[in-house]
């Protein structure tokens, strides 16, 4: 419904068309009858409801779609954050472990621990996609060492991957929120047509009775000069 009404130029082009052509069929060529127009409020009334209650549907539907995107782009902000986060600390483990032992020939503990990391780092680099939206994929972490330094970056990298993790699984939620079934698709499709011919009938009928109003009136007229004469 909400493309339909995008552009109101063919929605009014449909309701025009559509009345002159009830107006042929029922109020011209064959006219009903009064009872005929009295039973016609069920069905334009109903047409009309259905119209309605797709678009509300509609309508939350695009709000649910705007929503989604601003989660994904939450998403996106937050894993562009872990991905600067791991190149800038694979830059600085890297940096110190090619600068090499202070002693010649001799690596301590620390320093082997740096190179591991900035070879974790590493491994954590190629993981990343260069972007995401819309997919956003789940990001494993290799096993880091077991020293100090190894572990503290470990809790780092978790701690600042966890806001892109919720944003992910988030986004997967809404997403399915947004996604609708063989009949609502069907509805979305019959609604703003239902409307419109809800409408048609309506005015038809607004015709109808001006024009059987007329004819009373007209009757009354002839049947009164008739009792005067």
């Amino acid at each position: 419904m909400i493309l339909l009404l995008s552009r109101p130029t063919y929605a009014v082009a449909l309701l025009v068309v559509l009345t002159v052509l009830l107006h042929v069929a029922l109020v011209w060529a064959r006219p009903q009858s009064s009872l005929f127009w009295k039973r016609s409020d069920y069905v334009w009334i109903a047409l009309v409801g259905l119209g309605l209650l797709t678009g509300a549907g509609d309508v939350q539907r695009f709000i649910r779609s705007g929503a989604v995107d601003v989660r994904a782009a939450r998403a996106a902000f937050d894993f562009k954050f872990v991905k600067d986060h791991v190149e800038a600390a694979e830059a600085v483990y890297c940096r110190a472990a090619q600068a090499g032992p202070k002693v010649k020939g001799s690596l301590d503990e620390s320093e082997r621990e740096r190179a591991q990391l900035c070879r974790w780092y590493g491994e954590i680099r190629l993981k990343l996609p260069d972007k995401v939206d819309p997919e956003f994929p789940h990001i494993t972490l290799p096993e880091a060492g077991k020293g100090p330094e190894s572990q503290s970056a470990q809790a780092t990298v978790r701690k600042v991957l966890r806001p892109y993790e919720d944003s992910r699984l988030e986004v997967a939620r809404m997403r399915e929120g947004t996604q609708h079934s063989l009949l609502d698709a069907l509805l979305l499709a019959l609604g703003p047509l239902a409307l419109i011919a809800g409408l048609a009938l309506r005015l038809t009928k607004a015709t109808a009775e001006v024009r059987i109003e007329r004819e009373r009136r007209r009757s009354r007229r002839i049947f009164a000069r008739e009792d005067e004469d």
